[in-house]
Order: structure tokens, then C-alpha cells, then sequence
């Protein structure tokens, strides 16, 4: 197996990133958390300007520390490194050099690249539920126990001293289906139940009829 140290130039900016690769190092672009998006940002292909090549592995994390050290790759605002390269492939984003990075990024307004943008609507979003959790996922997934859809979630019943002041502020008030209804005719119904029984619909349906397909044909509501 050979491994490869490389230094990769940016030529937009100048700037340079160094890693490890066992790919091919003329067309592996490198894999750093501020490097790569940097790269795409100005849609640039890097230079493979040093390459250095290991078959023991031992050795080869060696070199890379001592070179990290010598550069100051971490330090240096002339490299993209945020922790110095032992050829493990760690994970750098607990790194302190990564978590100056993102504050000092200024996503607002129009820099955020999700600007005038709906995930939702790009993505194809569809709620999916088990039965129990419900997932937001791309239209047409297939998910072992999951089906299109949305559980509804009951909340925590009220405690009896909420009932109370729920019955309190309602105290006097009418219901909404008990409030008083007059047709365009001047009938007048005790309540909108009452109404809705006596045209043989249901509430829900006379309702929709009289407050919005036929509001201009005169029904009132007291």
C-alpha cells in the first residue's frame, strides 16, 4: 500500500492545504473541512505542488507530523489545516482552529447559500411516521415500518387548576356552534346546530357553507 503526503495550492487565493491520501494525488482534491468548501465556493481545481510518497505507515505519519510542526500548517494563516496531519483521518470539526472558522463565517442574508431557498421544496420532502416518530424524507423513500404520513402527538392533560381557569374565562361565553343564526329569509335558529339540523347537514359542513361559499347571499351569525 502506498501513502501519499501531498501539498495542495488553491489558485484562486494562493493558499495551501496539506494531507494524506492512498488515491491517486493528482486527482484527489483533498478532504479538509474548510479546504474542500473553500475549493467548490470558487469552483477551482487545486495544484499538487509537493508530493511525497510512503509505504510504511509508520514513517509516513512521521514525516507528516514534523512537517506540520516545521510549517506551522495549524498556525499559519497561509495554510487551510485545522489540526496537524498524522495520517489517522480524524475527525477535526472539536478542533479549536475549526470552531474560530465557523464563527467567524457570516451567513446572513444573501451569503447564506440557502438564501430565498426552500430545502422542503428543493429536497421533496414528505412527513413519514411509524406510528410513534415521524420523519421529514424524500418523496418515494422506503423505510422498513415507516409509511407516508404524520403521527399526531397527544400533549400532557391538563392539570385540574388549568381546567378550572380554561372553565373561568369561558364562563358567560357562547360556544362556537351555539351561537345565534339568521338566514337570508330572517329565520332565526337558537344555534348554528340547530341551523345546520334543520337544512339535514352537518355542522362542520354548514358552517363552511354559510361563512364562505354563501356569505354574500346574507347569513349572519350573533
Amino acid at each position: 500500500m502506498t501513502i501519499y503526503l501531498y501539498v495542495k495550492q488553491c489558485p484562486h487565493c494562493g493558499l495551501k492545504y496539506f494531507g494524506k491520501t492512498e488515491q491517486d494525488p493528482y486527482t484527489y482534491k483533498g478532504s479538509g473541512k474548510i479546504w474542500i468548501p473553500h475549493i467548490k465556493k470558487h469552483k477551482v481545481t487545486p495544484k499538487t505542488i509537493e508530493l511525497y510518497e510512503f509505504s510504511d505507515k509508520e514513517e509516513a505519519k512521521k514525516f507528516a507530523i514534523n512537517f506540520s510542526k516545521e510549517n506551522k500548517i495549524v498556525e499559519s494563516k497561509e495554510w487551510f489545516n485545522l489540526v496537524i496531519e498524522q495520517c489517522d483521518g480524524g475527525d477535526t470539526s472539536a478542533s479549536p482552529a475549526f470552531k474560530r472558522w465557523v464563527d467567524q463565517i457570516d451567513m446572513a442574508g444573501e451569503k447564506n447559500p440557502m438564501y430565498g431557498r426552500s430545502a422542503i421544496t428543493e429536497r421533496n420532502l414528505r412527513w413519514y411516521t411509524n406510528g410513534e416518530n415521524n420523519l421529514y424524507l424524500p418523496a418515494g423513500t422506503e423505510m422498513f415500518g415507516y409509511r407516508r404520513g404524520r403521527t399526531i402527538k397527544h400533549r400532557k392533560p391538563h392539570t385540574q387548576e388549568h381546567k378550572d381557569k380554561i372553565s373561568k374565562s369561558n364562563m358567560g361565553k357562547k360556544g362556537v356552534n351555539q351561537k345565534t343564526c339568521i338566514s337570508p329569509d330572517g329565520n332565526i335558529y337558537e344555534s348554528i346546530t340547530q341551523a345546520a339540523n334543520a337544512h339535514s347537514m352537518t355542522v362542520s359542513a354548514f358552517r363552511h357553507k354559510i361563512e364562505h361559499k354563501e356569505k354574500h347571499l346574507g347569513w349572519i351569525i350573533v
